[in-house]
C-alpha cells in the first residue's frame, strides 16, 4: 500500500473540469484492472492524491503509478496541452491498517482542509476503484 501525491506544473489548475478528471479516472481504472490494484483518489485543482492497494504479491505500485503518469501525460498532450505533471511525486509506504486509514482520511479530507466543501461526501472529484468509500468510514 502506498499513498502518492502528484502535482501539475504551475498555472494548470484544470482538475475542476469534469472531462479532465473523467479521462484520468478512466486511465486509472484500466491500470488498476490490469495490475490487480484497488485505489482511492481525490483530484484537487492542481494536485492529485492516490492511495494504491495491491491485491496480489506481484503488484508493482510504483510502476503502476509511473504508467498512470505516462498515460495521463499523453492524454494531456493531446487534449489539454497546458497541463503537465511535475517531474517527481511524493510517495509514502503504508505499513499497516492504521496507516492505511490515516492515508485514506488524509486523501479524502483534503477538500475539507482546503475549505472547498463542508463534508467530504459532497466533493465530486474523489472516489474508489475496487472499494466502496461508504463502507470505509
Amino acid at each position: 500500500m502506498v499513498a502518492f501525491t502528484l502535482r501539475v506544473k504551475a498555472g494548470a489548475a484544470d482538475f475542476y473540469q469534469a472531462a479532465v478528471v473523467d479521462a484520468c479516472i478512466g486511465i486509472l481504472e484500466a491500470i488498476c484492472t490490469g495490475n490487480s490494484l484497488q485505489a482511492i483518489y481525490c483530484f484537487m485543482p492542481d494536485h492529485l492524491h492516490i492511495v494504491l492497494i495491491g491485491q496480489s504479491p506481484n503488484c508493482d505500485l510504483w510502476k503502476s503509478l509511473v504508467e498512470f503518469k505516462q498515460r495521463t501525460g499523453f492524454w494531456f498532450k493531446c487534449n489539454r496541452p497546458q497541463i503537465k505533471w511535475q517531474k517527481d511525486f511524493y510517495d509514502h509506504i503504508v505499513r499497516n491498517d492504521e496507516g492505511l486509514r490515516h492515508a485514506i482520511t488524509y486523501c479524502l479530507g483534503n477538500p475539507l482542509a482546503k475549505e472547498v466543501v463542508d463534508d467530504w461526501q459532497e466533493y465530486p472529484y474523489k472516489g474508489g476503484i475496487g472499494l466502496d468509500l461508504e463502507t470505509i468510514f
